[in-house]
């Protein structure tokens, strides 16, 4: 029941006013052409091809780009867990030039957070971003004690790779000629399909209405739920990274 439960929930929360303004429409353009007697047979396909194939297209895309964003991010734990491990358990005899793991751990967090900052922040400023490069060299010096045959550099160029794709992923989306091809057609199509849901009321007169509502709701659903996925870092939508979960720092800091 539980699950059922929350499977309504995330059903409901993909349902806008978005949904309803433009379902609306398109009933009321179906009662008027069903009032008037002016219908027609449109080839139903139409839809598919200008509207659903890009949704589609775009939802997956934004699947892609999730996926992804949360392989970098698993990366970016991974690394700084063994930079952190390599400074705790293979460093120099040589107690003066030993690893300070405590700026180590302080490092570390700082750099989770203004990673943090910079995704989440789509007005994010390169002030941020010198940050994180200042952190990161903060982080190079205090590594550079352990000895010099170690594969610290390996990872750090990881982490700088992974951070650096993230960043990307953050700032470059959905074209924004397709999104605006999609937003525009999504809202005049059911509109202009009136006349044919107007041509299935024949014998029932609430079947074009019914069938117009649902196509609606449909479209734009799916449109909403590219939507949610088109940031996977801003926590609006229902599948976005839950940084603060996924940052694994509090737990191999404690070894």
């Amino acid at each position: 029941m539980e699950n059922f439960i929350l499977t309504v929930k995330d059903f409901l929360y993909v349902i806008t006013i978005k949904t309803l303004i433009v379902a609306t429409a398109a009933v009321g353009a179906t009662i008027y052409c069903i009032e008037n007697e002016f219908v027609t047979e449109i080839p139903i396909s139409l839809i598919g091809l200008a509207v659903v194939f890009p949704l589609v297209f775009t939802i997956g895309t934004a699947f892609q780009r999730r996926d992804l964003a949360l392989k970098e991010y698993g990366a970016i734990n991974s690394n700084f867990a063994a930079i952190f491990f390599i400074a705790k358990n293979w460093q120099q005899e040589d107690k003066e030039n030993k690893c300070d793991l405590d700026s180590l751990k302080k490092t570390i967090g700082a750099l989770f957070d203004l990673i943090k900052e910079d995704l989440q922040d789509q007005k994010s400023t390169n002030l941020i971003k010198q940050k994180i490069y200042t952190n990161f060299e903060e982080l190079f010096k205090l590594t550079s004690k352990i000895r010099p045959d170690s594969s610290v550099v390996f990872f750090y160029n990881n982490l700088m790779s992974s951070y650096e794709t993230l960043n990307s992923l953050s700032e470059y989306r959905t074209p924004r000629g397709l999104k605006a091809y999609s937003n525009i057609f999504l809202a005049i199509f059911p509109i202009l399909f009136s006349p044919y849901f107007a041509s299935l009321s024949g014998e029932f007169y609430s079947v074009g209405l019914v069938v117009a509502f649902v196509y609606s709701l449909v479209l734009v659903m799916l449109s909403n739920i590219q939507d949610n996925l088109e940031n996977p870092f801003d926590m609006q939508g229902l599948d976005d990274l839950d940084m603060d979960n996924l940052n694994r720092a509090s737990f191999f800091t404690k070894f």
